[in-house]
C-alpha cells in the first residue's frame, strides 16, 4: 500500500515513478505525468487526494472507481 511504501505525496513519487490511473468500471488506463501534476497541484498533494480529483475521461466515472498504481519508469 502507499502508506507501507512511504509514497504518500507527489513529492514522494518525484520523477522516479510513473503514475497510472485505471478506471475500475470501464478499465480505461491513462498514464499521468508526475511533473505536470506537480505543476498543477503542487508537490504536497497526497496520492489519495489526487485519486479523489480524477474522473475517467472515457466513461466519466468519478473517483470511487479510479485506482492509482505507480511503477518505476521503463528504461
Amino acid at each position: 500500500s502507499m502508506r507501507e511504501s512511504g509514497l504518500r505525496t507527489l513529492a514522494d513519487l518525484g520523477q522516479s515513478h510513473c503514475i497510472v490511473a485505471i478506471c475500475e468500471r470501464c478499465e480505461h488506463t491513462r498514464r499521468l505525468h508526475t511533473g505536470k501534476l506537480i505543476a498543477v497541484y503542487g508537490r504536497q498533494l497526497s496520492i489519495e487526494e489526487l485519486r479523489r480529483r480524477l474522473a475517467c475521461s472515457r466513461c466519466r466515472c468519478k473517483p470511487a472507481s479510479i485506482r492509482i498504481v505507480y511503477t518505476l519508469p521503463s528504461r
